[in-house]
């Protein structure tokens, strides 16, 4: 590890830390992005090599007003790789459990290509429940614009390797353009970078 600095992003972790522990079992520098329950501070050290910080996703670095006095820290991937100063460094994997903002997080992969090195993505693809509920003209809009996301990442040097349903997400989709055929509410999907041979 030490000729191969392992560096991991992690965004909206799971609630038993697993991900992050084994992350750091193995010395992979691993930071976790959770603005709901990183609370002690705006960044907190766990371990030597285990860090997580008060921020989620956004277009662009701003603090979002929520209920009291509390705030949610929506960054952009861009400030967040230039803050950590990793804008040079190998991010071995980009990993999100986000719900409804995944594609906030990708759509800022796409962007940023040229500023960052993310060799793997792996996310939690929600599709929304109330998609049935669209027209027919709104249910096409969404499509297409997840379909633009990952012609986005083609596009950006990623290759498509696996793409399985969340099972024990409640419920099944129907969408009626499509026969009526059924889906599940969530998917694991995962990209690797495609690297040039020199």
């Amino acid at each position: 590890m030490t000729h191969d600095p392992c560096l991991v992003y992690s965004f909206d972790k799971d609630l038993d830390n697993q991900f992050e522990r084994d992350m750091d079992m193995f010395s992979c520098e691993v930071h976790a992005f959770d603005a709901e329950r990183v609370t002690e501070a705006e960044h907190v050290q766990r371990t030597e090599f285990w860090r997580e910080h008060a921020w989620t996703i956004g277009e662009f670095p701003y603090d979002k007003p929520l209920q009291g006095s509390e705030i949610q820290r929506r960054r952009s991937l861009d400030y967040i790789t230039a803050a950590l100063n990793h804008r040079s460094r190998e991010i071995k994997l980009l990993k999100s459990d986000l719900e409804g903002r995944e594609w906030i997080l990708l759509r800022q992969l796409i962007t940023n290509a040229h500023l960052m090195d993310v060799r793997q993505v792996a996310v939690r693809l929600h599709v929304p429940t109330n998609i049935n509920q669209m027209t027919g003209e709104s249910r096409h809009e969404y499509f297409a614009k997840l379909y633009q996301v990952f012609q986005g990442l083609n596009c950006a040097g990623y290759k498509y390797v696996l793409g399985r349903p969340i099972r024990y997400y409640k419920g099944v989709l129907r969408v009626p353009e499509m026969s009526n055929q059924t889906f599940y509410p969530a998917y694991e999907v995962n990209w690797v970078k495609v690297l040039q041979k020199s």
